[in-house]
């Protein structure tokens, strides 16, 4: 093996080393940020749920695409928050994130908060139930014959459990960090030597050229 391809090995290993610390860190970074965050999980289930029948999949279809949408709503956020903090002021308020997933083929919904303060989190999504059950009742109270005591959306089947801590496995997130780190220095370091190798003239290729052309006489 000649020098040159032993220092251009050696160099892509290097290369490939410096990646897989980046992805590292990188991964790193991220777990200890999520580890820094608290699950809050509740449970609604829709009310007036279509009966089975020929149009029943695009009725259930329709039903809950309105109830994701009113969960995830600003206009139920905003009245949560106005809620916790005239009722729970205590909770240092944090950015959450809300997800509303329907359990497969069922009128069940799940409300999933996540957030880095675990008492604010459980808090906001107990206010936030609240606010929809509140809304329910000014809806069928301005309804000509609504009963505000019968929710005509969800009815809650769970309040909002205890945060809990999300917990992650480091050992597969900071290996695929140092894999794709690695795998992307080496593709770069690669590319970048293909580059500069095609823009400059080959010693062999003009020492042939010149080989073939006859001796002047």
């Amino acid at each position: 093996m000649s020098i040159k391809h032993s220092a251009a090995r050696i160099t892509v290993l290097a290369c490939a080393a410096i990646g897989a610390a980046v992805g590292i860190a990188v991964q790193t970074l991220r777990l200890a940020i999520r580890s820094q965050e608290y699950h809050s999980l509740a449970v609604v289930v829709a009310t007036n749920w279509p009966q089975a029948e020929d149009s029943y999949v695009a009725a259930a279809e329709d039903h809950a695409r309105v109830i994701i949408e009113v969960l995830e709503s600003s206009e139920m956020r905003r009245r949560a928050l106005e809620r916790v903090r005239a009722l729970n002021p205590e909770p240092k308020e944090t950015k959450l994130e809300f997800r509303v997933a329907q359990a497969k083929g069922s009128a069940v919904f799940n409300i999933l908060a996540t957030g880095r303060e675990p008492k604010f989190t459980r808090v906001y999504l107990d206010a936030l139930l609240d606010e929809v059950m509140a809304w329910q009742k000014e809806m069928a109270g301005r309804m000509e014959g609504g009963d505000p005591n019968k929710p005509q959306l969800v009815a809650i089947q769970s309040r909002a459990s205890p945060s809990t801590r999300i917990v992650e496995d480091w050992t597969i997130s900071l290996g695929f960090g140092a894999v794709m780190g690695a795998i992307a220095a080496a593709a770069v370091w690669h590319l970048a030597t293909i580059s500069l190798l095609s823009g400059k003239p080959h010693s062999d290729d003009q020492s042939a050229s010149l080989s073939s052309i006859p001796p002047s006489s």
